[in-house]
């Protein structure tokens, strides 16, 4: 068991443990589960391109994004990359354990230096014999990140590649936003090729498409990154097509 750390500060009053508590499902937690988990963790960085988390590899516990942006990936039978979130602050992911003989199934990178919180394995299964509430949090963690891969796979029967980009982009504002309820601004940390990893359509395609949402003033793109500047309007858009 690890020892406990700041014993002169209390828990609460940590910065990442406020910034943590911003996201709906962290700051639905009671607050002696949460405090728990946190002071079970650690900060770990990592530097732009460094993997977090590999496909293939053991599980590495319980993560949570402080800073920078995280992609999540894998790579499909036809050896293409396909980029399945871009990880804004306050997401978090990782595993508990996998099946026997099971590996795991995506690999996390780092897009720009980033900061994380991690839980190792064995005080996450400590917690969860210690903190029954535990238990339900991480059902509710996992009935969100289902609706969100429901909500994405419906997407790619839209009609147009407009529809689904733009459905995709007010989607991920929506989920930054569940993941900092502070957040005015959404800013995905992604370029336009990542973009096509991500919804399946070719550079020239997704470039056509971003040209057109920006016209609308929908979004903004700038080195590495899209802001999401209406995305309601985003929603009525891709509505519409």
């Amino acid at each position: 068991m690890s020892q406990p750390r700041h014993a002169e500060k209390k828990i609460s009053e940590f910065p990442q443990f406020r910034k943590l508590r911003r996201g709906v499902w962290f700051g639905s937690l009671p607050e002696a589960v949460a405090v728990a988990l946190f002071d079970s963790g650690s900060i770990v960085e990592y530097s732009s391109g460094e993997v977090i988390y590999a496909e293939g590899g053991a599980p590495q516990g319980f993560i949570a994004t402080l800073n920078g942006a995280a992609h999540i990936e894998t790579i499909d039978r036809s050896g293409r990359r396909v980029l399945l979130y871009a990880a804004s602050p306050g997401t978090w992911f990782g595993e508990l354990a996998a099946p026997p003989r099971q590996s795991m199934l995506i690999t996390i990178r780092a897009f720009r230096p980033t900061t994380v919180w991690r839980v190792p394995v064995f005080q996450l299964k400590r917690l969860l014999r210690q903190e029954p509430e535990l238990v339900d949090g991480l059902a509710l963690l996992e009935t969100l990140r289902h609706r969100a891969l429901v909500e994405m796979v419906c997407m790619t029967h839209r009609p147009g590649t407009l529809s689904q980009v733009a459905a995709r982009l007010a989607l991920m504002d929506r989920l930054y936003k569940e993941s900092d309820v502070e957040t005015q601004l959404s800013v995905i940390h992604m370029t336009q090729s990542d973009l096509a990893d991500m919804t399946g359509h070719s550079r020239q395609t997704i470039n056509a498409v971003i040209a057109q949402l920006e016209k609308e003033k929908l979004i903004k793109v700038g080195h590495r990154r899209i802001e999401i500047l209406d995305p309601d309007g985003l929603d009525a858009f891709s509505e519409s097509q």
